[in-house]
């Protein structure tokens, strides 16, 4: 960050937390009292672990934009959701979900998600439709050198639209085959929760993965992408 460009104006901004809600381990939520938080003592037991992973194909070049979009969208393995909050009273709620676009040979574009109604962030959907997934390139180990997921290089790749079950039977099918050969521990949560497969249709698309600003993409050019690598795009 240290040899960011000074024209840019950068600052320093902190969040001044008000809620703090929690997942960590079954049986539900937690809301975390604020003054319980800040008096915590960080653990010095636990290991990080690196949670990306090697991807099938090379990252397109720079220039590639919609090809760039499609390649992060079926490199990734998980995101981060936005809802209007109704538990938070119509504030920005972010979490993190699982997905798959397809299976390892085929790309459809399309998020797929295997959720519960349980969710904090289904319940959201449920009365404010429109939700914002966002992927990160962090996520995926690229062979290039690492880089902070802030800079302009590491993808970023946020893709705003509506939330809806998936009924075809084909497509149910397809998506499930995907979700489980990508997330294999799918097929073991307990089905008293009514897990079931949703998908993000897609109305808008906004990209960043090199210097100048980011780049808004029409699903329909997205959607159009063939091929990346031995990738079959659908």
């Amino acid at each position: 960050m240290k040899s960011w460009p000074a024209d840019h104006h950068w600052l320093v901004f902190k969040l001044q937390i008000q809620r703090i809600w929690l997942i960590d381990y079954f049986g539900g939520a937690a809301d975390v009292p604020i003054a319980n938080y800040t008096a915590a003592k960080p653990t010095r037991e636990l290991v990080p672990i690196n949670a990306s992973h090697t991807p099938s194909t090379s990252k397109p070049l720079f220039l590639r934009k919609i090809a760039t979009a499609r390649w992060l969208a079926h490199q990734s393995r998980w995101g981060s959701i936005a809802t209007t909050s109704v538990h938070l009273n119509g504030t920005a709620f972010g979490n993190a979900i699982s997905m798959a676009d397809g299976t390892r040979d085929k790309s459809t574009g399309i998020p797929y998600f295997y959720v519960s109604d349980l969710d904090t962030s289904m319940q959201d959907l449920r009365r404010y439709p429109e939700c914002t997934l966002t992927l990160s390139e962090a996520a995926v180990d690229c062979a290039q050198r690492k880089l902070d997921p802030e800079d302009p290089r590491c993808v970023r790749l946020s893709l705003t639209g509506t939330m809806a079950n998936v009924t075809d039977a084909d497509e149910l099918k397809f998506a499930k085959q995907a979700l489980f050969a990508t997330h294999p521990v799918m097929q073991d949560w307990p089905a008293s929760h009514d897990f079931h497969v949703t998908k993000l249709e897609i109305t808008h698309i906004w990209l960043i993965d090199f210097f100048g600003g980011a780049t808004n993409i029409a699903p329909k050019d997205y959607f159009a992408v063939k091929s990346v690598g031995n990738i079959a795009y659908v």
